[in-house]
């Protein structure tokens, strides 16, 4: 599944994650949710070029989720044998769709604390309910646009209501004629965001909108929760509420594992990372910060590639999917890994001359894809099902089937994300973050 950006030129450039979400649904001012989804940033004193970097690491984040569904639609779970069978694992480890999800929710948290922090009185610009109203028109007309394209999708093609890969197991049996109850608390649950609060529902229709629902149910907490303590407490209080709250629901009911809620943590990290006021740290201090961004993503490839190969035996002899339950440590270390680096990044970019990391996320292609990554993230997952059903007709083997969705397919997703854009999601956007793309 993250955020918009609502920038101010030198006097009035407005520029709308999931939110990560992820993403995919700011920048989503995400997600996003997560998923890879949006957020709008009021007041920002510099110009939009100077946030381009973080629409690039949205679209980079996006990238990686669509990557992943690739990989699952065609290698996972197949039947290859031998160094074939490693090298597909090893390419799952090469697209982390999760850790991206982490990407979208930090940027949404980091983003929504930037007006926050800017007016001084710990209070959001405007209001609750005018923050909440922005949110709602940035997020829901692509997200229930996308939702009405699944649907009919799955309605058109009779075999999308059965499973079709390891990725569209779930999505299509909501259709079935066995129980039309059970379709109607799909439908149901995903017209209200909650569909994320159980395994029943969470995977229906498109699966990775799980995201967005997490991050739009985030959104309410974030002036609810996370503010009222973060002005008490500070940024250090707001990240232990944060991960408290979703941590401890998790552990002592037992469930909770599809709407992540220690994602809440992760969100309060983002925001911790805007509180720091990067552009004013000193020089060394930010490359310590760096440093740090760069060895706690070390640590999280490492932990998942050698799970992939099931290799870790102090955690789990179960491989990758051993790690399910464990899978809030993961995402917390990505979360901080990503806060870190967003915290570098700024100062970076307020230097004379930027990191070249910094400068290659502010590329055009990759800020291109930024722009329209809530749409990426919401329509690619239907879309390749359907390329998944047209490949096994032609009876092509997996490396065949891979090779094609990578290209045709991702011609495909590209065209119809374009489109899907520009009509249902430019038109909620602020003018300054369209701008930042054609600039």
């Amino acid at each position: 599944m993250a955020g918009d950006i609502t920038i101010n030129k030198p006097a009035a450039l407005r520029t709308d994650v999931a939110e990560l979400t992820v993403r995919p649904a700011e920048l989503m001012e995400p997600l996003t949710p997560i998923g890879p989804q949006s957020i709008e940033i009021q007041d920002q004193p510099k110009p939009a070029q100077n946030l381009k970097y973080l629409e690039g690491l949205r679209g980079l984040a996006a990238i990686v989720v669509a990557l992943q569904h690739v990989y699952y639609h065609t290698l996972w779970d197949t039947n290859l044998t031998g160094w074939q069978a490693k090298f597909a694992i090893a390419l799952g480890w090469l697209f982390p769709g999760r850790s991206a999800v982490a990407v979208f929710i930090v940027l949404s948290g980091y983003l929504l604390m930037r007006p926050v922090v800017r007016e001084g009185t710990g209070q959001i610009p405007g209001g609750t309910w005018a923050y909440i109203r922005r949110r709602a028109r940035r997020i829901l007309p692509p997200y229930y646009a996308s939702l009405l394209f699944s649907i009919a999708l799955i309605l058109l093609i009779p075999a999308l209501r059965g499973p079709v890969s390891p990725e569209w197991v779930d999505a299509g049996p909501a259709f079935g004629n066995k129980n039309p109850a059970l379709g109607a608390q799909d439908l149901a649950a995903h017209l209200l965001l909650v569909h994320n609060l159980s395994w029943k529902w969470a995977s229906k229709i498109d699966p990775p909108m799980w995201t967005i629902a997490t991050e739009w149910q985030i959104y309410f907490l974030f002036p609810l929760i996370l503010l009222p303590v973060w002005r008490r407490l500070g940024s250090a209080g707001s990240v232990a509420v944060g991960l408290g709250i979703g941590l401890g629901f998790f552990f002592l009911t037992g469930k909770g594992h599809a709407a992540a809620p220690w994602l809440l943590g992760l969100f309060a990290m983002g925001s911790a990372a805007a509180a720091a006021r990067p552009p004013d740290l000193p020089r060394r201090t930010a490359q310590m910060i760096g440093w740090l961004a760069a060895i706690l993503l070390a640590i999280s490839s490492v932990i998942s590639f050698e799970s992939a190969f099931g290799m870790l035996r102090f955690l789990t002899v179960e491989g990758l999917p051993g790690l399910w339950p464990c899978l809030w440590a993961f995402d917390i270390v990505v979360g901080a890994s990503t806060a870190c680096f967003l915290v570098f990044a700024a100062a970076s970019k307020a230097s004379d001359r930027p990191h070249l990391l910094v400068r290659w996320l502010s590329s055009r292609p990759l800020v291109h894809v930024g722009v329209a990554s809530y749409s990426l993230y919401l329509i690619h997952d239907p879309i390749l099902a359907a390329m998944k059903l047209g490949l096994d007709r032609m009876q092509l083997g997996p490396w065949a089937q891979f090779g094609a969705m990578l290209t045709v397919g991702g011609i495909i997703v590209a065209v119809a994300t374009w489109l899907f854009h520009i009509v249902f999601e430019r038109p909620f956007m602020a003018a300054a973050r369209v701008h930042a793309a054609e600039t």
